[in-house]
């Protein structure tokens, strides 16, 4: 949770907040206080009852008003009841926001889902009713016409037809390869599938070193585990990718090579049943030697 939240001065002139009892307006204070850095937070009344340190029919009340007005939205994730500041974007100014650990609304999480940016193609168009019409595969409309044009030429025997392009059918096979791993990343990660983690997956994807969901599963893993997670990261997008790229630049170590081998450095080997003479008392050995006679010159 933040240490600070700000409120603008201009809610004071704002007739959704200054129409509302001064109860609700206290509960919206602190929903704006207890709210993460993406505006979300748990909406059960006995939890919130406890935090204000109010009511529960009071908590409910207040909650249907502030929905009402537009302040609020409240909505339900599998068994759990969440809320989100609609405003909160005008409110709050942050540099960094820490990725919600909450499900996004459902009007909020829409235009992520890949689904709804492919369009529709109608199934029997306007002009040929009573018969149901099937869009052809791609490339055949192009054959078809190629073989209107050709009517009544045969192709030679020696003549090989060349196939139709494909690379608008492997285009498109990709983007579907890649929202559904981006999918099964998301689940394994337990966070929202953004146009941030698709991103993330659309760049590490053409690497067949790496398996993405297994390395989700180990980043998952290294989030959960507190003794490993001593910095108390929280996983994002962003948290992932520098996971990914850390791996991609760290090659596993079967395949690292190997160090040089180091020469050894010749030393002396005695011959056998020989042993080497000591160096020993060498100085006094020296000493012991008579010096040669000096010849006088003349």
């Amino acid at each position: 949770m933040a240490r600070s939240r700000s409120v603008p001065v201009a809610i004071l002139d704002d007739p959704d907040y200054f129409e509302r009892p001064s109860e609700t307006q206290a509960v919206l204070l602190g929903l704006v206080l207890i709210a993460d850095d993406e505006g979300r937070g748990l909406a059960h009344v006995g939890f919130l009852g406890r935090k204000f340190n109010k009511e529960t029919a009071l908590i409910e009340t207040a909650l249907t008003d502030l929905e009402s007005c537009g302040l609020l939205e409240i909505y339900e994730v599998g068994r759990h009841r969440y809320f989100w500041l609609t405003r909160w974007s005008d409110w709050q100014t942050l540099s960094k926001p820490t990725p919600s650990k909450y499900p996004a609304p459902p009007a909020a999480d829409a235009p992520e889902t890949p689904s709804q940016n492919v369009p529709e193609f109608p199934q029997n168009p306007q002009g040929n009713s009573g018969e149901f019409w099937e869009t052809p595969p791609e490339g055949e409309e192009k054959v078809k016409g190629r073989e209107d044009e050709g009517e009544g030429e045969e192709t030679p025997p020696n003549v090989v037809p060349f196939p139709a392009s494909t690379s608008s059918t492997a285009a498109s096979t990709s983007e579907e390869n890649l929202s559904v791993i981006t999918a099964q990343v998301a689940r394994t990660l337990k966070v929202p599938a953004s146009a941030a983690l698709a991103q993330v997956v659309q760049e590490f994807a053409p690497n067949a070193t790496l398996s993405l969901t297994g390395e989700a599963m180990e980043a998952r893993e290294y989030i959960d585990d507190p003794r490993r997670n001593h910095k108390r990261h929280t996983m994002s997008p962003g948290f992932f990718r520098r996971w990914l790229k850390r791996c991609y630049q760290s090659p596993p170590a079967d395949q690292r090579p190997a160090p040089p081998a180091t020469q050894a450095s010749p030393t002396m080997r005695a011959s056998p049943g020989k042993s080497l003479p000591s160096l020993m008392n060498l100085r006094e050995q020296y000493q012991a030697v008579p010096a040669p006679p000096r010849v006088k010159e003349g």
